[in-house]
């Protein structure tokens, strides 16, 4: 949707992992929240798993 639609805005986070309890995710998300506070601030999709972090600056244009 924000591909198709060349939003800027809302920063997204998206977390993949198998185990979805809060208790869980916790830290990874603070963790994420903190490193990239700049990029959300001006509009980004970040992507987060257990072993890496992306991001992507809005708006994602299609190839």
């Amino acid at each position: 949707m924000l591909a198709a639609t060349q939003a800027k805005f809302p920063s997204v986070i998206q977390v993949r992992t198998q185990d979805i309890l809060p208790t869980s995710m916790e830290n990874l998300v603070r963790e994420s929240l903190r490193r990239f506070d700049s990029e959300l601030s001006s509009g980004a999709l970040i992507t987060i798993d257990l072993a890496r972090s992306r991001v992507r600056i809005l708006p994602i244009i299609p190839d």
